[in-house]
């Protein structure tokens, strides 16, 4: 399954979506552009996937969007993105179940905090938990693809 994960509305907020191709996984991020904004897809080294660049208007590009390629059978996503100055989105595993991918983001979170990072703000949940290291946001999140993949299977 090739999922679309982009920046939501906040730094701390993620979108995301089950796509068929990276085309439309593009379009869907072209809605929200203004016409005054530069789009750069670039998919050299991602292994057929995508990250799409949003260029400011003054001329700093900003990853906004990435496609990943998830297993159909592993559909809870554990995304880590950091924002602030810049984006950028890992896929820190899946699982099969809401639980495993809570154990998935906890070790995730644990490890983050054992780093040298200095943490000045954080909130955590179930479903995601965020850090302010006072420079950028580290979020680690929870998605859901567990509709789109039963949907798949039953077609």
């Amino acid at each position: 399954m090739k999922i679309l994960v982009s920046i939501g509305d906040e730094y701390t907020s993620v979108y995301h979506a089950a796509v068929s191709s990276n085309n439309e996984a593009v379009t869907l991020i072209c809605q929200g552009a203004s016409a005054d904004q530069k789009l750069t897809v670039d998919g050299d080294e991602l292994n057929g996937n995508v990250r799409i660049t949003l260029d400011d208007g003054e001329g700093n590009p900003n990853i906004i969007g990435q496609t990943f390629d998830i297993p159909d059978y592993l559909p809870y996503v554990v995304i880590h993105h950091h924002a602030y100055d810049g984006v950028e989105f890992d896929v820190v595993g899946s699982a099969k179940t809401k639980e495993l991918a809570g154990i998935v983001k906890r070790t995730a979170v644990s490890a983050f905090k054992e780093s040298s990072v200095h943490i000045t703000e954080d909130f955590d949940d179930a479903l995601q938990s965020c850090f302010d290291t006072g420079y950028e946001w580290n979020v680690f999140t929870i998605l859901d693809f567990s509709k789109e993949a039963a949907e798949k299977e039953a077609a």
